[in-house]
């Protein structure tokens, strides 16, 4: 008999050469990691942590697909992993961007407490592409393959057994992380390319190699803002501003910085059998601190108040700019309990331990008397406006069509992809809700719901 592994256990794997591949290709993101590691451990100690978690652990990539073809390959892929797409991010809304996206993770607890690896997959919008580019975009995307016929295998072996063994695993990586390494040729003249980026320049990105090329990986870090001020001590450019909600006492959803990406060198085919050498500037490193609890709708609806207000008061190139986002989230609750009380975010119940009292008459007694304890449920996704913001910083404006017709939506998304997304909001309330029913069960109470589960 077959031992098959755990989706995530191969997960794992994946990750691990997907973070040494780019780390070797992108020179500037490798010097931040001693950085990173630096901050981390200084964190830990400060702070009595003990943990087996690696100093420099990556949470995310990123990518960028053509068509809606390469992109339902990159569906089965990344199914080998258990990894299914989840929310739905229109960056042409929130950033004028020809791309809208979605996150491909675990959807199950477990998955994602053995390895929490996602990956921010982007397609371009084949409406947005000016009408005398369409010949440039359809004739790249005929000359890509972006799958070896290894990981094709491989995705066809896993979908007859249902897993993959040890050794197919190894295999699998092996052919998987070849998807997204930089291959120096493009598949564009030189030209062509040139016309793709005045149009923008996350157009060029998409359609003009050979592969969807890793755009950037994330690493975790415990302090973001003395990360981002160690970054520019040591010279490197960075985003004007840290992305997300300021410092807060129980923060929500998660905080990003980035380097700027720098100028790469490619080969433009000629027609005449050569090359002409060029630069693309597309890839870079991002940090961020991903402890936040994740909002309901109504305290995402607070969250955005607070951050389009600071939006329109100032530029996060101002110097003011954290003073201004601090002021503008300080009607945020300060603590579990008030974030749980006014319904603005999601939370995992369990039996308190060390409750001695009488046993409570249903959940709101037991919740009162503090028989049942609670966590906030952490945010396991990502936020619209601070991708946009991070891409923007690493994009050039450009002439790609911008109206109603071409911004994009869920539907025709899903359409594209073949397959539904997952609303996060639902694994949220899902897990809220089973911790509630398995919690009241082992206390024996009835269950009276205590907050509306979102």
């Amino acid at each position: 008999m077959k031992n098959f592994l755990r989706p995530a256990t191969i997960r794992a794997r994946f990750e691990k050469s997907l973070s040494q591949m780019f780390s070797n290709e992108v020179e500037a993101y490798s010097k931040t990691l001693p950085i990173v590691r630096e901050i981390n451990l200084e964190y830990r100690q400060e702070h009595n942590i003990v943990t087996d978690e690696p100093l420099a652990e990556e949470h995310h990539g990123a990518i960028r697909v053509a068509s809606k073809q390469e992109f339902r390959q990159i569906v089965a892929l990344f199914n080998v992993m258990g990894m299914k797409p989840v929310g739905y991010y229109n960056l042409h809304e929130a950033a004028k961007l020809p791309i809208h996206s979605t996150a491909f993770r675990d959807v199950s607890e477990d998955g994602l407490k053995e390895n929490r690896f996602r990956v921010f997959a982007s397609l371009l919008i084949k409406e947005a592409v000016p009408k005398e580019l369409l010949p440039i975009v359809d004739s790249a995307i005929a000359r890509r393959d972006i799958l070896s016929d290894g990981a094709k295998k491989m995705i066809d072996i896993n979908k007859s057994q249902g897993s993959l063994t040890d050794k197919q695993a190894d295999i699998f990586v092996a052919e998987a992380i070849k998807t997204f390494r930089r291959e120096e040729e493009a598949v564009v003249s030189k030209s062509d390319y040139e016309k793709l980026l005045k149009a923008n320049s996350v157009m060029a990105d998409a359609v003009s190699f050979q592969k969807p090329h890793l755009n950037h990986m994330t690493l975790k870090v415990h302090d973001i803002d003395i990360l981002h001020k160690r970054l520019q001590e040591n010279a490197m450019e960075t985003i004007p501003a840290v992305q997300g909600p300021p410092k807060m006492e129980v923060p929500p959803f998660l905080r990003q910085v980035s380097i700027v990406a720098q100028e790469e060198k490619y080969k433009f085919p000629d027609g005449k059998g050569g090359y002409e050498e060029g630069l693309h500037r597309a890839r870079f490193g991002e940090y961020e601190t991903k402890d936040g609890i994740a909002l309901t709708p109504k305290g995402r609806a607070l969250y955005d108040e607070a951050l389009q207000a600071t939006m329109k008061e100032v530029s996060d190139k101002d110097e003011k700019y954290q003073e201004v986002l601090q002021r503008n989230f300080s009607k945020f609750p300060k603590t579990k309990e008030e974030y749980r009380r006014q319904e603005l975010a999601y939370f995992k119940y369990f039996p308190n331990k060390d409750y001695k009292g009488e046993k409570p008459k249903d959940w709101n007694d037991a919740v009162a008397k503090g028989a049942v304890g609670y966590k906030g449920v952490l945010y396991q996704d990502f936020l619209p406006v601070s991708a946009a913001g991070i891409f923007k910083s690493n994009t050039k404006e450009g002439g790609f069509i911008d109206s109603e017709e071409t911004k994009g939506s869920k539907e025709s998304f899903e359409k594209d992809i073949g397959t539904k997304v997952f609303d996060p909001y639902e694994l949220y309330a899902k897990v809220e809700s089973e911790s509630v029913s398995e919690t009241a069960k082992k206390l024996g109470i009835k269950y009276i719901r205590a907050i509306k589960i979102q």
